[in-house]
């Protein structure tokens, strides 16, 4: 997101502002991040993790994606699940040390960066923060706090509501950098950077700031 800019940080200065929205998906998988009591109707078909002593003191999005979905037919894409967003916890529990998941649990949500053309960059970013009837200042201060008291905040994993610049953001230049939708897509500030998705016949793709350069890996050495 974007605010007014300071002395230290002129209307001419790109800002970047973006959420580490996989670092926290991590955190959630290896149970190190706090939660609400309450269960979700969606727990028995999802299939959300439930070990006796441990899933109390979890995030729900963390037991949702710790565990062991029943209903493997996705019917908006009218394809079955791929990968392992619900079944991932036992492999990750045991392969993460305990300084990697200190080192999750402590990570913030929402990163900053003014000095972007001075190529000092936080490639981790993932999210811009616009959701509607909410303001950007709002979600900042909802995402500082590193709020864990709703199972899924849209601002790390929306779609659609996260599309497009917020007009806050469009007075300054910002640039708004998004993964999670699976697409490939540069108009403007605007990057979508997830050419991937997931998908293994897709290439991974890069952006390198500020040239926009596009860096694809096919997994294809040359030779």
């Amino acid at each position: 997101t974007q605010t007014k800019p300071t002395s230290s940080s002129p209307a001419t200065t790109p800002r970047l502002r973006g959420l580490r929205q996989r670092p926290p998906a991590a955190a959630r998988r290896v149970g190190v991040l706090g939660d609400v009591a309450g269960v979700r109707a969606s727990e028995e078909r999802e299939g959300w993790f439930k070990e006796e002593g441990v899933y109390e003191d979890m995030h729900l999005q963390g037991r949702r994606w710790a565990g062991t979905i029943r209903v493997r037919f996705n019917a908006v894409k009218g394809t079955e699940y791929k990968g392992s967003i619900y079944d991932a916890g036992t492999t990750f529990e045991s392969a993460v040390p305990d300084e990697h998941k200190k080192f999750l649990a402590d990570l913030v949500w929402v990163h900053e960066e003014v000095r972007l053309f001075n190529l000092f960059v936080d490639l981790m970013i993932r999210k811009d923060i616009k959701i509607e009837r909410e303001s950007c200042e709002e979600q900042l201060k909802f995402l500082k706090a590193r709020d864990t008291r709703v199972p899924k905040v849209e601002a790390l994993s929306g779609r659609k509501s996260v599309w497009d610049i917020p007009e806050e953001l469009t007075e300054y230049p910002t640039i708004v950098v998004s993964g999670h939708h699976a697409k490939l897509h540069i108009e403007g500030l605007r990057l979508i950077i997830d050419e991937g998705g997931g998908f293994e016949n897709n290439a991974v793709a890069a952006v390198v700031l500020p040239s926009m350069k596009i860096v694809r890996d096919t997994d294809i050495l040359a030779k």
